[in-house]
């Protein structure tokens, strides 16, 4: 129906325009065309005054068109600007919205362009996206038909990633993404978050992140399940102690030979003495940790204080971290450098 309504308004405009030309045309040829050849006219032809008037008319009416209904306000959000229309919301309502967030210019005349192109039907609800400036014929087409515009972000987590590292890097892609509710509900299940590239809608929650997730750690986990049950180690555990070899080496090569190690300290009831768990307590590397640190009892996830490993993994694991912590290289040595 909307392109219709512009074909016939592009059509009446395009028919006065060439009743102008062509009446222009039967003018000029009058006056180059008299029927003695030496014939100079001594004063320009009038034009009838009904079809002047008319044709002023018409301009200023294709000029308040353009202006008021077709062209974008001039305040435009720039770039992606999102705008939630909730169930329930009523026409009026929706129109008063658009027009605080300068999508439209008057907000009758979006309600008129609704109800003609929509037939009384209203708008859909849902989460909209205009990332350039567009007329309000788009947006009324847009809302009636639930045209969301809404793209896929594509949002990359890495080895290594705590929940606070996720939960800054999903509020810059989606907007009604809440970094303090993610870490609330998923800070209990970290390490198990897997590290992935995802497709997100920018209208996705913090809960729909989080199941999409913790779904693709279980997963990739699915094929560890039996030699885990053959480990002296329960799962929990293994994915902690894969957690802190992910912090502690990227090359699985250096992972495996940093397991073994590990492994010798733990089976020697050795404290394991790594700085990675100071780096998720306090946000601090190797060469920031100071003696209070490393004498801090408080601290559960201080391994320089307690043995064993820590109460929870510090970090989302990948698969060949998990397989280094199953799999260590074997060696007599119980000290690395990293």
């Amino acid at each position: 129906m909307f392109d219709a309504f512009l074909k016939k308004i592009k059509l009446s405009l395009s028919r006065w325009y060439i009743k102008i030309i062509a009446y222009y045309a039967r003018a000029l040829k009058r006056r180059t065309s008299p029927t003695n050849s030496e014939y100079i006219p001594t004063e320009t032809p009038k034009i009838h005054t009904t079809s002047k008037w008319l044709m002023i008319f018409l301009t200023i009416i294709s000029i308040i068109i353009y202006v008021v209904i077709f062209r974008p306000p001039e305040n435009f959000p720039e770039g992606k600007h999102y705008i939630s229309i909730e169930p329930g919301t009523s026409l009026s309502q929706v129109s008063l919205i658009l027009k605080k967030e300068h999508i439209i210019k008057n907000e009758k005349v979006y309600k008129w362009v609704v109800i003609l192109m929509g037939n009384n039907r209203g708008v859909k609800a849902g989460d909209y996206v205009f990332p350039r400036p567009v007329g309000v014929f788009y947006i009324a087409r847009a809302t009636i038909r639930g045209i969301y515009g809404l793209e896929p972000q594509t949002i990359i987590i890495h080895e290594g990633e705590t929940v606070v590292d996720m939960a800054e890097k999903y509020k810059k892609y989606l907007f009604k993404f809440d970094p303090q509710h993610f870490i609330d509900i998923a800070l209990p299940y970290e390490g198990y978050l897997y590290p992935d590239t995802y497709h997100f809608l920018p209208n996705a929650t913090e809960e729909q992140v989080f199941k999409s997730m913790n779904d693709n750690f279980r997963k990739h986990t699915q094929k560890f399940e039996e030699q885990i049950a053959e480990s002296p180690f329960t799962f929990h555990e293994i994915i902690t102690l894969a957690s802190i070899i992910q912090k502690e080496a990227w090359k699985p090569k250096d992972q495996k030979l940093i397991s073994g190690v590990l492994h010798n300290r733990l089976d020697k009831g050795m404290k394991l003495q790594v700085d990675a768990t100071f780096t998720y307590t306090h946000h601090k590397g190797t060469y920031q940790i100071t003696l209070k640190d490393l004498t801090d009892k408080d601290n559960p996830y201080n391994t320089y204080v307690h043995k064993g490993l820590p109460p929870g993994p510090i970090a989302a694991v990948s698969e060949k971290a998990i397989d280094a912590a199953l799999n260590p290289t074997k060696t007599k040595y119980v000290y690395y450098i990293a």
